[in-house]
């Protein structure tokens, strides 16, 4: 009987051990789509309101040949950052993004661009070191250079951010 008894607290102290746990890491959790936790961030180029749990960051994302990352914003796998390719007045003025990105394929998929603030933002998927993510990526344009914005998640939490990934997009303006 004895021992049936101290078996039963036991199991009882280490299932009340197993709720606080659970608690303690529920209440901690940082939850990236509350928009009342997103603050404006202002960069010398941009503007853009994002979560203030994304901290800066020098990971790189998504540059290609010619362009520089400017800016990095991320918290575990979820990333927010802007690249700039500096171009001269004529080639800007030549340049029609809409054009670009109705052209332009990703591992064989023609992009489907969507306009906002005066840019285009698309959907893509991707790998990095951890796997497959999913991004929104966008391009905007000013007098002197074009801006790659991307945003990124793992794919498997796709539809977990899709919706706040886009926000983010729809809040960045170029100074």
């Amino acid at each position: 009987m004895k021992k049936i008894i101290l078996i039963s607290v036991s199991v009882i102290a280490v299932a009340i051990c197993a709720v606080i746990i659970f608690m303690v890491a529920s209440a901690n959790k940082i939850d990236l789509n509350d928009s009342s936790k997103w603050v404006n961030v202002s960069h010398s180029e941009f503007s853009v309101k994002l979560p203030e749990a994304l901290e800066s960051s020098t990971q790189l994302y998504s540059t290609s040949l010619g362009t520089e990352q400017i800016a990095c914003y991320s918290k575990d796998e979820v990333f927010f950052s802007v690249a700039k390719k500096g171009m001269s007045s004529a080639d800007i003025s030549s340049l029609d993004l809409k054009t670009y990105l109705n052209n332009l394929t990703i591992n064989g998929e023609p992009v489907n661009p969507v306009e906002v603030n005066g840019g285009y933002y698309y959907r893509a998927k991707g790998s990095n070191s951890s796997g497959e993510i999913f991004r929104i990526d966008a391009i905007f344009k000013n007098d002197s250079a074009v801006y790659s914005v991307s945003t990124g998640c793992p794919a498997l939490e796709r539809t977990q951010y899709e919706e706040s990934m886009i926000k983010w997009i729809e809040s960045f303006y170029l100074n």
